[in-house]
């Protein structure tokens, strides 16, 4: 016997699927950007190592702002299928979740912007 699906649960299970290989991408650049890139060029207690890590690694330092870009881009996906998921059991509860994760992932595109001023930085540095 087939079972019908409804609207709302096709839905679901695209706003489900697209979250979900949007999370598996953000972990993916997440390991990149914060794990390796991050953790090469970043000498705790000492900017001057920092500086010099990341003047000698530029091209690498820019890979890790744009895994970092990948993840808001990412996290705006989560949201929309966050919201889209929970909206047929609770939307006010819904709306609230996405709008909180949306505002997480706008403070974290500040600080990613932030990132992209170094290069700029470096050059009239040296």
């Amino acid at each position: 016997m087939k079972t019908r699906r409804t609207k709302n649960q096709n839905i679901q299970q695209k706003a489900a699927f697209f979250s979900g290989v949007a999370l598996l991408v953000m972990t993916l650049a997440a390991f990149f950007a914060q794990g390796y890139v991050h953790s090469t060029l970043v000498v705790d207690g000492d900017a001057a190592v920092t500086l010099k890590n990341i003047q000698a690694s530029q091209s690498l330092f820019r890979l890790e702002i744009l895994g970092w870009l990948i993840i808001v881009i990412m996290d705006l996906i989560v949201a929309w299928g966050f919201y889209m998921f929970l909206k047929p059991f609770h939307p006010g509860f819904a709306l609230l979740a996405g709008w909180l994760r949306l505002l997480y992932t706008a403070v974290l595109a500040i600080a990613v912007s932030h990132l992209s001023y170094i290069p700029f930085s470096i050059s009239s540095i040296t």
